[in-house]
């Protein structure tokens, strides 16, 4: 009985979870994974820039009313 069990049972290898397994373009030659290019939004770097330049605006200011 221990033969008809081993003959039923599926000859191939271990299957993989099909939205775990990476695709051959997301796979370097080395084996490692790539990293994807995420782009900041525009908008986000502007405002920052702003605030940045606000900053060191009010920054400049309040030093030469000090001398």
């Amino acid at each position: 009985m221990a033969d008809d069990a081993d003959s039923s049972a599926p000859s191939a290898g271990p299957k993989a979870i099909a939205s775990l397994a990476k695709k051959q373009s997301d796979v370097t030659r080395q084996g490692t994974q790539k990293l994807k290019f995420v782009p900041t939004l525009p908008a986000r770097r502007k405002k920052e820039y702003a605030i940045t330049a606000i900053h060191n605006l009010l920054f400049s200011c309040s030093r030469s009313t000090e001398k």
